[in-house]
């Protein structure tokens, strides 16, 4: 275990974090000097229960889809397919262009021609209200009230967000976010659990 002061908070009293590191799990705690049974301390451990590393890979050969409309960019493995349209007859993809409203990678592209895939999809949808109002009033389109894990206010690639949890299942996504960016909203739809997704959504980020 390795621990290291972090700072002092407004009070003036010390905050110190440490970490736990083996062959497989990372663990991570933080609590005020003043005691970990403290109530903050208590919050904060659930709060980092739902911490995770993303194990670091190289991106250098990855491709870079840029959408020039809606200001946004990511990046995915060469071997897939940023696709907005799917030609069941040649078994080929229609890859998305640099307008495109919409957006979608799947996890194994195989399986678009005969099963049920994994999708990642990104969409630019119009409106300014909050990501908050937009995703209440659209979960039914993601998941049932059976299916529904939560719904929580976020920040992500800097900007405000919801994020819907759910079962992952033919009935429900497994991770819906909302972001607010400028004049419309982009809204995010995850099928199932995916490391792959993962490592894709952390080098996602607005250019405008």
């Amino acid at each position: 275990r390795t621990n290291e002061g972090i700072g002092r908070d407004v009070n003036d009293r010390a905050i110190t974090a440490g970490y736990y590191e083996g062959k497989t799990e990372y663990a991570v705690e933080a609590y005020y000097a003043v005691g970990k049974d403290s109530l903050f301390s208590v919050v904060l451990r659930g709060i980092l229960s739902t911490f995770k590393f993303i194990e670091s890979i190289n991106t250098s050969t990855w491709k870079t889809y840029r959408n020039t409309k809606y200001g946004l960019e990511f990046q995915y493995p060469a071997d897939h397919t940023a696709w907005v349209g799917v030609d069941q007859n040649n078994h080929v993809l229609v890859p998305a262009l640099p307008t495109s409203d919409s957006v979608a990678i799947t996890e194994t592209e195989s399986q678009l021609f005969c099963c049920e895939p994994n999708n990642l999809f990104i969409s630019a949808v119009p409106g300014t209200e909050s990501p908050r109002d937009w995703l209440d009033q659209h979960i039914g389109e993601f998941t049932t009230p059976a299916e529904l894990k939560s719904v929580t206010d976020t920040i992500f690639a800097g900007k405000r967000a919801a994020e819907m949890r759910g079962a992952g299942s033919i009935g429900s996504a497994y991770r819906v976010l909302v972001i607010l960016n400028s004049s419309h909203l982009v809204v995010m739809s995850q099928g199932a659990p995916s490391t792959l997704f993962d490592r894709i959504l952390a080098t996602f980020r607005f250019t405008q």
